[in-house]
């Protein structure tokens, strides 16, 4: 597990280390520490914007001790430090374009000399959240809701973009997520899973 303090500190060795800057997101639990939503994570969670990022951090956690596993499938590399564990992404998480109205609705910046690691707003970090398929997601989700004031709409015009952009109903995955945090006692606005639900209707309708 990694709290907030370990979490800034790796990210400072990895900007100290490198030789240009390169820019990423974080997201999930990373960035819900950053906003004081949970007090660690098992892992640290980062989305880069072009490869050549991607290729020069991992290459600086190497160098630092970290060892590296890719699963191509899901264009991730995992990279692991005895209890340290980082998720690197390269534009998608799962079957999630990264878009670049993400990058617009960043809440925080922090520059640790060449590293700048933008955080995910908390509408971001929910959407992202629902493709995966792990229950302590959905209490990070719930976390979440509870502690801050969510803008659905921002969540409801993403989805829509990703559906556009993959050309599949990745809002059922969303509509799904959302009826599981209902049974966990989540107070969702019903004119979102209406929302939704429609959204859902059209998207079969165009596959069929």
């Amino acid at each position: 597990m990694t709290g907030l303090d370990e979490q800034i500190e790796l990210l400072k060795l990895i900007g100290n280390q490198l030789k240009s800057r390169a820019e990423c997101l974080i997201i999930g639990g990373s960035a819900m520490l950053f906003y004081g939503f949970k007090s660690s994570t098992k892992d640290i969670d980062m989305i880069f914007f072009n490869e050549a990022s991607r290729k020069r951090v991992i290459a600086v956690l190497e160098k630092t001790g970290f060892y590296k596993k890719y699963f191509k499938d899901k264009d991730i590399f995992l990279l692991e430090r005895k209890n340290e564990r980082l998720d690197i992404f390269l534009n998608n998480v799962f079957k999630f374009n990264i878009s670049p109205y993400m990058k617009e609705r960043k809440k925080e910046v922090h520059e640790f000399n060449n590293l700048i690691a933008m955080i995910a707003s908390p509408e971001d970090i929910i959407l992202l959240k629902c493709a995966t398929d792990r229950e302590g997601d959905r209490l990070d989700a719930k976390n979440i809701i509870e502690k801050f004031n969510i803008n659905w709409s921002i969540i409801l015009e993403e989805i829509e973009w990703q559906n556009e952009k993959a050309k599949k109903p990745l809002s059922l995955f969303l509509y799904d997520f959302l009826l599981e945090l209902i049974e966990l006692k989540t107070e969702i606005p019903k004119n979102v899973i209406k929302e939704l639900r429609q959204m859902n209707e059209k998207e079969i309708e165009k596959i069929r």
